[in-house]
């Protein structure tokens, strides 16, 4: 999403990004390393440079604004709100970035997370066509996984492969049943360690962005 609403940003655009997950500050080091193309570990190395670049870049026109809520802590009423005041200020967006749908906070109590997400995505979909302004958002819908990744339910911590239908299992919003049992694809997986230090585990099938905008 920060490579997306950067390319717009360097088009001369108006770039609104709000983040979810991630303070303003961090996705503003985000911004710095890839407008600059200077990678993160150096930024702070290298301010006036990225000062630069930046002053180059706005003589397109755009502004970039980046606001931070917290996680489950705004809703489409809270963005639209943002929106008004801000077109009241003089910015008004041409394309906005939410970071990311699924950890805004649904107008209305439901049982099921899916029918909360349904009434988020719907809303984004329809401040969309009330500014008549492009919204670009991200959700997460599977993830590579071991095949022996522990997993924590009511009776105890088990595999992930020995869940069953039925099962309660600890999520981020508490114990939730597990209603469905899909099949486990077994690929085999590869560790990669990124700079930060940090490892992840994937298929051969996982793809990932690259700074030129091309996905390998």
């Amino acid at each position: 999403l920060v490579k997306l609403a950067s390319n717009a940003y360097v088009a001369g655009k108006n770039v609104i990004y709000y983040t979810l997950e991630l303070s303003e500050r961090v996705v503003g080091n985000r911004f710095d390393s890839c407008l600059s193309q200077i990678p993160m570990k150096d930024i702070y190395e290298y301010p006036q440079a990225i000062k630069e670049k930046i002053e180059e870049i706005e003589k397109n026109g755009g502004k970039l604004y980046i606001k931070e809520y917290p996680t489950v802590g705004a809703t489409v009423q809270t963005i639209k709100n943002h929106l008004k005041t801000l077109q009241r200020e003089g910015f008004t967006p041409d394309v906005i970035f939410i970071d990311y749908a699924d950890i805004m906070k649904s107008t209305s109590e439901y049982s099921e997370k899916r029918f909360s997400l349904t009434s988020i995505y719907e809303g984004i979909r329809g401040l969309a066509m009330e500014f008549n302004i492009p919204i670009w958002t991200a959700t997460q819908s599977s993830r590579c996984l071991e095949i022996n990744t522990i997993i924590e339910t009511q009776t105890g911590k088990i595999e992930i492969c020995k869940a069953k239908k039925g099962d309660l299992v600890m999520t981020h919003m508490g114990y939730k049943k597990i209603t469905n049992i899909f099949p486990i694809e077994k690929q085999i997986g590869y560790k990669i360690k990124l700079k930060s230090g940090k490892e992840i585990i994937v298929s051969s099938n996982h793809r990932f962005p690259i700074s030129s905008g091309e996905v390998i």
